[in-house]
């Protein structure tokens, strides 16, 4: 909030005490705001139009919602436009810096689009360590986490590549989860001020229709011979029991640990 505040003062020439007044007050009205200098003012759409337009009525574009989505991260240089692999496969003039993005959800194996999978990842790093022309490496880390396998094959090739040469986490927006856990690997962390970083947990997510199906009158049997937790998995038809989720409670308290 305070890096917030100081931000809209500079921008606005308003002291930092007035903005936080403005904010605290909130929820605002548009003219309050426009009162008070946050805003530049309300308009009605027909009036903007004409505003922007200016002489020139048929130059106004405006560009929709669907428009903006199809906007890819790396035409705006928010990503990279290779991936880790890649850049680092790219041979340097001289030995200096590798710079490896970790940019995205931690997925496991190769991972989707925009996001951190586990095998170009690891790939990446031991490149990395085995490249003469790098003399240290910075882990750019611009993750909410994701997978807690994933995550933790990532750092622990992170740390082999430590034992190599020096490595570096610069942490971008934000680097919680698996995120933060991979930059642990580094010998030293640098953020932003107002970079959102730590948080990390392990949790699990499982469906039950026990309602859905008790209302639909939906009736299943299974059974998992001698082990009474064999049909845990598959059983989305019940809720789980008490021993049942104290089992699944100690599976996760160890991958936390």
């Amino acid at each position: 909030r305070a890096q917030f505040v100081s931000s809209l003062s500079d921008s606005l020439g308003k002291t930092p005490e007035a903005i936080s007044t403005v904010l605290s007050s909130a929820p605002s009205t548009p003219q309050a705001l426009t009162d008070a200098g946050i805003i530049t003012g309300v308009r009605y759409l027909d009036t903007l139009t004409a505003e922007l337009a200016g002489d020139e009525p048929k130059k106004t574009m405006f560009v929709e919602g669907r428009s903006y989505r199809n906007v890819t991260p790396q035409s705006l240089g928010l990503a990279p436009q290779r991936t880790p692999f890649q850049i680092l496969t790219r041979k340097p003039k001289a030995p200096g810096i590798g710079v490896i993005p970790v940019t995205g959800m931690i997925q496991d194996g190769k991972g989707r689009q925009n996001a951190v999978g586990s095998e170009p990842m690891i790939k990446a790093l031991e490149k990395a360590a085995h490249d003469p022309n790098i003399n240290a490496v910075v882990l750019r880390v611009d993750s909410p986490g994701g997978s807690a396998l994933a995550s933790d094959a990532i750092w622990r090739t992170a740390c082999l590549l430590g034992r190599e040469k020096p490595v570096i986490a610069s942490m971008g927006d934000v680097a919680a989860s698996g995120g933060y856990y991979i930059a642990m690997a580094a010998e030293r962390i640098l953020a932003n001020p107002s970079t959102i970083t730590g948080s990390i947990g392990v949790i699990t997510v499982r469906l039950s229709f026990e309602k859905l199906c008790e209302r639909l009158q939906i009736w299943r049997e299974s059974s998992g011979g001698a082990d009474p937790y064999a049909t845990m998995a598959g059983d989305f038809h019940r809720d789980w029991s008490d021993a049942e989720k104290d089992r699944i409670d100690g599976v996760v308290d160890e991958l936390y640990h």
